[in-house]
């Protein structure tokens, strides 16, 4: 149901008899949309779910990503837009303002898949005279896939685990992968022992609400566990070691939503937060 659909539906519900609404949702004329969300627990443990990755969800990010890599390479081409593509567009230009006072800028990518983000900087940084190093942080599964597609880039680097040996990381990137973190507290005092210059989230559910546990349910055979973030708390978390928070956008979601929860839970939109380390004072904690 696109969105155009949803806002007629909404103000016809308004006029239309709540006897006949039910009715025509019987019949099949009116449809609900599908639950994005469900359940709410204390913690991410306790949703029942499989593991993160299925081997259709991996074949499907890698045929996304190399077709995307295809693209670039073909040069001249444009990539397709998508929903994500303004949140997308975001680290790139961050990356070429950062690029203005020095010409190698070194990104870690925390749950960065096999590369799509990396696709995009390639995209909108090809007339900038800048030089990436990209490391990514996933899954063993993941980065298998992902090093398959880069064979003879040398300036993307794949890893389990975070590399704490590497000498200097300009950026910490979080797009929408902390929530898939149970202990998301201690990998962000992990990530801090990289002493980044900034740390970006991106496209994170956030609200006033303390933060809460639930179940996404909106892909194909796939249930998994996921935080939705009191947004006070985590500009605490990454303040506390000395940081910033220099900007904060968000982003219009019109169909991930939280319909189905009750007030207190629901959230609208995701935020993107950007943290500057600060140049004076202790080096946190």
């Amino acid at each position: 149901m696109n969105e155009l659909n949803i806002k007629v539906i909404k103000r016809i519900e308004v006029f239309v008899p709540l006897v006949l609404w039910k009715v025509l949702r019987k019949l099949g004329f009116i449809q609900d949309r599908k639950n994005v969300f469900e359940g709410v627990f204390e913690h991410i443990e306790q949703v029942e779910a499989p593991e993160y990755d299925s081997d259709e969800s991996l074949n499907e990010s890698y045929k996304f990503t190399k077709d995307k890599f295809a693209t670039y390479l073909s040069k001249g081409k444009l990539p397709e837009s998508t929903p994500l593509t303004p949140i997308a567009n975001l680290l790139p230009l961050l990356i070429a303002i950062l690029g203005q006072s020095r010409r190698t800028i070194s990104i870690l990518d925390y749950g960065g898949g096999m590369g799509a983000s990396y696709v995009d900087c390639l995209h909108s940084l090809s007339n900038a005279d800048i030089e990436l190093e990209y490391h990514i942080v996933d899954l063993s599964r993941t980065i298998k896939f992902g090093k398959k597609i880069f064979t003879s880039d040398l300036n993307i680097h794949f890893h389990s685990n975070i590399p704490l040996d590497t000498q200097k990381i300009d950026v910490v990137v979080l797009g929408s992968s902390l929530e898939y973190i149970s202990d998301y507290k201690s990998l962000i005092h992990c990530l801090m022992e990289l002493s980044p210059k900034y740390v970006f989230m991106t496209d994170n559910f956030m609200g006033k609400m303390p933060t809460f546990a639930t179940t996404q349910v909106n892909m194909k055979n796939r249930r998994i566990g996921y935080w939705i973030f009191q947004l006070d708390e985590i500009i605490e978390l990454i303040t506390q070691y000395n940081f910033s928070l220099i900007y904060r956008s968000v982003n219009y979601q019109p169909f991930h939503h939280f319909e189905n929860f009750p007030d207190r839970y629901r959230v609208k939109n995701t935020c993107n937060l950007l943290f500057s380390r600060n140049i004076c004072g202790e080096s946190g904690l």
